[in-house]
């Protein structure tokens, strides 16, 4: 039986029914003005004006050719390599990011960015209207932007040039760049591009980094839920950020993976596995921008960056090279050997401070002698407490360490290790280059004998015998010497030199002894091995800058004197069983 069904009741609709199709109807305008701007723009001419743009890309995103530092468009962090290959600080400004190229980065991982941003990137061109067109009626309808429709090299212009000003005029300087982008680089260098450049919370810039700050590894040992989880964070960092919103950042990974499943990318298995997976992050490798553990050092190796006019004309360029140029420092520091050194002055001085009560401050510095690298830093107790490095700022007093010059100079001059010199004290010394009442000098501790020879006198470090030999060869020669051995500047001869009156610094006074264990030649201290840019070129390279200072005969004499003060002199608790 076939019942009749009830007529409808006709009414007229009301302001709130009719708003959505009052948008669709406006939309039909806006359609038509986005169809024939985005014709007109295909129709361009990419002459006079896109011929600036391609330079200005050019000279943005790809590496100069040559030997001259290339800065990339968007700032890339630094790192500083220790001797091993180890890391010993990343640095930057503003913006976290450690640039990889897309070799680094796993087929995964592509795909989950991909599949939630632009899967049809590797098919349509630079801008596709029906996604801008399918976007703008999604916006209007809800009255708020709901879906983004650019493209991925889109994305990039805005990221990069264009910014995000959601105006029509913007648009369509979005849409002719994309279109000048993908005339110019490939598919593959657009997206190597992007993954460096999109933002991805905490400070972390491009998937290499946020690899390392979130799951501390590298791009290629990202799991299918990690690259989703990555992928799904890029079009709102802060509210899905694994960090403090774990359930959404979840919900939000696992709508990534059901996109890769749609389209085939992934299998049910796979897709399965990954949702059931629960967000594992690490905090293992978030000590970007901080000193680690030989902060020293580091800052000493940051300074030498930014004193070299090889990375910059000015000091702001060299500042700029070093934290946003993705450099890669690779230094002299030896890790095990930093680490002694530091455990060895915290368990002798644990308690170091300017002042008593509190444990002298101390330093520690190792270079070898044939090529000058400094493989050991230690320039203070906590780097945090003062920044101020002991090891290579300090112009302290040298003490009874000046001797050695003194002996290098007597030798030169020809005054025999056997000459004997009377040991008492005190003894005034009147010299033209001492105050007006004259030099006083005493011995720190009485002297064996009341004669004894230089090669004694030094084991003894007897002060007197000291002054008598300055007063045969002038303190200016002693400053010779200094300045001969590696001791930078001017050294001020005066009289009471031979005691280490005039201050120098660990790393200096360390350096110039190395000319005796190097049979007379000295070789500058350096830090840095050499330094690549951001795609591994070396761009700059230290080459050992080695000169003869003294004989080498002398430089054998005076180290067999002062092997007899920690044999059985002043010096024996130095004694380590060997030269």
């Amino acid at each position: 039986m076939i019942r009749s069904q009830p007529r409808p009741v006709l009414r007229r609709p009301t302001r709130d029914e009719l708003r959505p199709w009052l948008r669709a109807g406006a939309l039909f305008g806006v359609i038509t003005l986005i169809c024939s701007t985005v014709i007109a723009l295909s129709l361009l001419p990419l002459a006079d004006g896109a011929g600036k743009a391609i330079k200005t890309f050019d000279h943005n995103f790809l590496e100069a050719k040559g030997g001259d530092l290339a800065l990339p468009s968007f700032p890339a962090r630094s790192t500083i390599y220790a001797a091993n290959g180890s890391t010993l600080a990343t640095v930057f400004k503003d913006e976290n990011r450690k640039v990889v190229p897309l070799r680094s980065i796993n087929m995964t991982t592509r795909q989950a960015v991909l599949a939630i941003e632009d899967h049809g990137f590797y098919q349509h061109g630079p801008v596709v209207l029906t996604s801008i067109i399918r976007a703008m009626i999604s916006n209007l309808i809800a009255g708020h932007v709901v879906q983004g429709g650019s493209t991925i090299t889109q994305q990039l212009v805005k990221n990069t040039e264009t910014g995000s000003e959601q105006t029509f005029s913007r648009k369509i300087l979005e849409a002719q760049g994309a279109v000048e982008l993908e005339q110019t680089y490939s598919k593959d260098q657009i997206l190597e591009l992007y993954l460096n450049d999109i933002y991805l919370g905490n400070g972390v810039y491009g998937v290499g980094t946020a690899a390392e700050f979130y799951f501390a590894k590298k791009t290629q040992q990202l799991n299918l839920p990690e690259s989703a989880l990555l992928a799904g964070m890029i079009a709102s960092p802060g509210r899905w950020d694994p960090i403090t919103h774990a359930g959404t950042a979840r919900d939000r990974r696992d709508q990534v993976l059901l996109r890769m499943l749609q389209l085939g990318w992934i299998t049910q298995a796979e897709h399965d596995q990954a949702v059931a997976t629960p967000i594992q992050l690490s905090d293992k490798i978030r000590n970007a921008n901080t000193f680690g553990p030989d902060p020293y050092f580091v800052d000493f190796v940051k300074k030498a960056i930014e004193g070299n006019p090889r990375f910059g004309a000015t000091v702001a360029d060299r500042d700029r090279a070093l934290y946003q140029g993705g450099l890669r420092i690779y230094t002299t520091l030896q890790p095990a050997m930093q680490e002694e050194a530091t455990a060895s002055v915290t368990a002798q001085l644990p308690n170091s401070g300017p002042a008593p009560p509190k444990d002298p401050e101390s330093a520690v510095v190792s270079v070898v002698p044939q090529t000058g690298a400094i493989e050991v830093m230690v320039g203070g107790h906590n780097f945090s407490d003062s920044q101020y490095n002991l090891a290579t700022g300090a112009n302290r007093g040298a003490g009874s360490a000046f001797k050695m010059f003194t002996l290098v100079a007597a030798l030169e001059d020809g005054v025999p290790p056997g000459r004997v010199y009377p040991t008492a004290d005190p003894v005034n010394f009147y010299h033209y280059q001492c105050p007006p009442d004259g030099w006083h000098v005493s011995n720190a501790e009485p002297a064996t004998a009341p004669y004894l020879s230089l090669w004694d006198a030094t084991k003894e470090s007897v002060n007197a015998v000291f002054a008598h030999l300055t007063g045969d060869i002038g303190p200016d020669r002693i400053a010779q010497a200094a300045e001969q051995m590696g001791l930078p500047g001017h050294i001020p001869a005066i009289c009471s030199l031979t005691l280490g009156t005039v201050g120098v610094s660990p790393l200096d006074l360390t350096s110039a002894y190395s000319t005796l264990a190097n049979n007379g030649v000295h070789c500058k201290p350096f830090a840095i091995t050499k330094v690549a840019n951001r795609f591994g070129k070396v761009i700059w390279r230290w080459h050992p800058r080695c000169t003869p200072a003294i004989d080498p005969s002398i430089a054998h004499q005076v180290t067999a004197m002062l092997e007899g003060v920690v044999q059985g002199g002043t010096g024996f608790r130095a004694n380590i069983g060997r030269p």
